[in-house]
């Protein structure tokens, strides 16, 4: 299995290096990242190029700034990996985050995986640490909701491509606020 990796990016230049580099630092090597810059002004867009041109699982593409779901649409557009890992650009990776999503989902015929994660403030150090519990498959994410296990965000689910196949995240308008 290899995982597409997809990464809007907005302003964030002081949390980018830390997010990509632990990335890197995956146990789990068959992936690609694709960085959608949306049009930052920061620095951030020079950040994303330095890590395209050092290695070549990197891939960026500029828009003119539309929101963190059109990066996330573009994205989503171009990934070709067999499972998809939305995360997001102040995110931290434990290094054997991917190697245990991918691990579970081969192991359940269901069409994503999830872990928790721990959450740290903006002042704090941030602390990596696994989750106590091993990832977790689920065929109905509608069950999970029901019994109310976890607050599934994006960044905590591994999903297999197809089960994505046809759909987009649905965007605010800036203007009218809808």
């Amino acid at each position: 299995m290899n995982i597409s990796v997809v990464i809007p990016v907005y302003n964030v230049a002081r949390f980018l290096p830390t997010c990509l580099d632990s990335l890197c630092a995956q146990t789990f090597r068959d992936w690609t990242c694709l960085l959608g810059d949306d049009g930052s002004d920061d620095g951030s867009s020079d950040i994303c190029r330095e890590y395209a041109a050092h290695d070549a699982r990197f891939t960026v593409r500029r828009t003119e700034n539309c929101g963190a779901y059109a990066a996330r649409n573009i994205g989503l557009g171009w990934a070709k990996g067999d499972a998809i890992y939305f995360c997001d650009s102040d995110d931290i990776l434990h290094p054997e985050l991917l190697s245990r999503l991918v691990t579970a989902l081969e192991s359940h015929p269901a069409d994503f995986s999830y872990v928790d994660a721990v959450e740290f403030p903006e002042d704090g150090k941030p602390e990596c640490r696994l989750p106590s519990e091993e990832p977790t498959i689920v065929d109905n994410v509608f069950a999970l909701y029901a019994r109310q296990k976890c607050g599934l965000a994006l960044w905590h689910c591994l999903f297999l491509r197809v089960a994505l196949e046809g759909l987009s995240f649905a965007s605010l308008d800036r203007k009218s606020g809808v």
